[in-house]
């Protein structure tokens, strides 16, 4: 049985892979949710164009307790209270050299992490106790020639699409897209690429791409990674877009085991209006391929990847209030104990609601390698345990989330909605899974249905631009009602688990 227990791992590992493997061109596509940013200082002249900006973020959370295993353990984060200072420069020559063209990039997290009261449980991947860090995300170099060609180098952020797998974790709420996000970090990689500049009229370019990985939800400490990237995009720069992009990762743990895998991810978005209506779509699908050594057992050393994600979403703007329509896809693996891993991991940063992946799935999970790792019940700990926590990702799910929002001035918006999951895989724990003779037992001891909850979102915010200046401040809430994918021994759900969010924001 302990083989339940290591393939558990990889597989857990493997959704991991599948988030950020994919670099396309810097600005290839923007997500609806896209944040705009207003210029701290804005100067040109003979040496060029100057622009510089900084973003600051200060958000308090709070939710109730969440159960995490069988032994009436709950996870209780208390009070947390996280901090961002986000400043960035760009500077380019514009005209004064023409036809060549350069443009350096600066952006760095002079703070990016969360202050909490003392957690009842801590460890990696439980909500919150991420530890604060200072990180450089962009420090690279663009040279064009011709406005046809162009290479870049050096250090910078990773967007594609909706940021199924790859995000930059700069792609949060904005006006109309009742979103409930809260962004961190992000993934960023040292880069060398070269691509076309869009064709005048038709929008398309052309990337390819070498990164040496320097963080993403992918890696654990000692983690080394690379990848090679081709991307190609229609509609580059306009209201319709559509592209595709290959990467090819291979990463090495730092015990040595080694994963490689193929990511494909198709994306489109666009909007048509409808007379004094506006109709927003898009939608990213991604399939992951490959094989690992992690996680590896007498029967099998090595393990097939499989894996898919997708997303859709669907929104009818007018002029003070609109509609959204999200569903989501991760696909989930039902046998730990075979030789194929196919559970989808998003990025972190791709959220959906405030509760269900961020917090009560992520403590669940983050639980798992402590009680998979105990001497008096397993002897000798599986390997890779510290590979099961999803810490906040979107996994094994199947979700639709409908969400209203309304603008009763220009100033304020408010808006909510109904997060409905369900799980394509059985929710199984390691350890219960164990004792009950491999056969898929969830976090509580009990047989877990697909049905994962309901989620109730509400949210209010306050936005407004004063010369350059953006402030913001909202205030968001949550409800879960867990379904019987979380049911104890004897079939009954666990306790509503509620939250709420106060962010204050700041841009120049």
């Amino acid at each position: 049985m302990r083989t339940t227990v290591a393939v558990m791992s990889t597989l857990v590992l493997s959704w991991a892979l599948s988030a950020p493997v994919a670099i396309a061109a810097e600005g290839a596509s923007q997500a609806p949710e896209g944040n705009s940013k207003s210029p701290l200082l804005e100067a040109s002249g003979r040496a060029g164009r100057l622009t510089a900006s900084l973003e600051t973020r200060i958000s308090a959370e709070q939710v109730s307790a969440i159960p995490v295993d069988a032994s009436g353990a709950s996870f209780e984060a208390g009070a947390l209270l996280r901090s961002r200072i986000r400043p960035g420069l760009v500077w380019s020559t514009e005209r004064t050299i023409a036809p060549f063209f350069a443009k350096v990039e600066l952006e760095a997290d002079l703070h990016e992490g969360t202050f909490y009261d003392e957690p009842t449980l801590f460890g990696p991947g439980y909500p919150g106790t991420d530890d604060a860090e200072m990180s450089v995300r962009k420090a690279a170099l663009t040279l064009s020639v011709g406005g046809l060609l162009n290479v870049t180098g050096g250090y910078l952020t990773s967007h594609w699409g909706l940021g199924l797998m790859a995000n930059d974790g700069a792609h949060g709420w904005k006006p109309g897209s009742a979103n409930f996000t809260h962004e961190v970090g992000g993934d960023r990689v040292l880069r060398a690429m070269v691509s076309t500049s869009p064709i005048p009229g038709m929008g398309l370019m052309a990337a390819a791409a070498y990164d040496v990985v320097q963080h993403d939800d992918a890696m654990l400490e000692g983690d080394e990674a690379s990848q090679w990237v081709g991307a190609l995009v229609y509609g580059m720069g306009k209201p319709n877009t559509a592209g595709v992009y290959v990467v090819s990762r291979y990463q090495e743990s730092a015990a040595g085991a080694e994963t490689e895998v193929v990511a494909i991810d198709a994306m489109g978005m666009g909007e048509l209006p409808l007379g004094n209506m506006k109709l927003h779509l898009a939608a990213e699908v991604a399939t992951v391929f490959g094989g690992t050594k992690l996680g590896p057992n007498a029967v099998y050393p090595e393990h097939d990847i499989f894996s898919v994600g997708a997303v859709v979403k669907a929104g009818l703007q007018l002029e003070r209030w609109g509609v959204w329509l999200d569903t989501a896809y991760a696909s989930g693996d039902q046998n730990a104990d075979d030789g194929q891993v196919n559970a989808f991991k998003a990025d972190p940063n791709f959220q959906q609601g405030l509760l269900l992946h961020r917090y009560i799935m992520a403590a669940q999970t983050a639980r798992a390698p402590h009680t998979a790792s105990n001497p008096d019940l397993v002897g000798v700990p599986a390997d890779d345990l510290d590979r099961i926590p999803t810490r906040g990702a979107f996994t094994n799910t199947v979700s639709v989330f409908p969400r209203i929002w309304w603008r009763p001035v220009p100033t304020l918006e408010l808006y909510g909605g109904a997060l409905i999951a369900l799980s394509p895989a059985s929710v199984s724990d390691p350890l219960e899974s164990r004792l009950a003779g491999g056969v898929p037992t969830n976090a509580l001891g009990g047989d877990p249905g697909s049905y994962l909850g309901a989620e109730l979102d509400a949210g209010v915010r306050w936005n407004m631009n004063l010369e350059g200046l953006h402030l913001g401040a909202a205030f968001e809430a949550a409800l879960f009602l867990p379904g019987d994918a979380f049911v104890d021994p004897a079939g009954n759900a666990p306790d509503p688990v509620s939250g709420a969010r106060f962010t204050l924001t700041g841009r120049l």
